[in-house]
């Protein structure tokens, strides 16, 4: 980080209510970045001018773990959540490790909708077809009120005698 402190602090004046501390001499405005060329700006906080742009720069935050989640509404007022976390080896472009673990969770939602979805849809077949069972069985009912069924032990061939057989062979056959 450069030094900046050869350069005079700015004249601050009293803020108008509800504004913050306004600069008049010696502003930002001023004073460029030798290296960078942007403005400098001053830090109340520690009293000296700093160059935000290259300071953040060298600042360079170390991503470690990554997480990406997706919620998925199922309908009826229910959801699933699926998450996944991952750890960036030392090396790993944090950036290509972000993009994995998003399309994998995305593929997961996308399998795990589909299957839904298809469950749904086959549940929905069973419903219909059970209410067609049922109405098919109604109108069975209607069509057999009153109608006895022929009692499959007693068959009336039994009853023909062996000249009626061989009368209905010989006129047909």
């Amino acid at each position: 980080m450069r030094d900046f402190s050869h350069l005079p602090a700015p004249i601050l004046l009293e803020p108008l209510p509800g504004h913050f501390q306004m600069i008049t001499i010696g502003d930002s405005s001023n004073y460029f970045c030798p290296d960078c060329g942007k403005h400098l700006c001053w830090i109340n906080a520690c009293d000296e001018w700093t160059c935000l742009n290259c300071d953040n720069a060298t600042t360079k935050m170390e991503i470690k773990t990554i997480s990406y989640q997706r919620v998925v509404n199922l309908g009826s007022y229910e959801s699933k959540r699926l998450e996944l976390f991952a750890e960036v080896q030392e090396g790993e472009d944090p950036e290509i490790a972000i993009s994995a673990l998003m399309e994998t969770v995305e593929r997961k939602v996308s399998e795990h909708t589909e299957l839904v979805n298809e469950s749904k849809d086959l549940q929905r077949g069973i419903r219909n077809l059970k209410q067609e069972l049922a109405e098919l069985e109604k109108k069975k009912a209607s069509l057999t009120d009153g109608v006895v069924e022929a009692d499959p032990d007693n068959i009336p061939f039994d009853q023909r005698t062996q000249a009626q057989i061989n009368d209905f062979v010989d006129k047909y056959f």
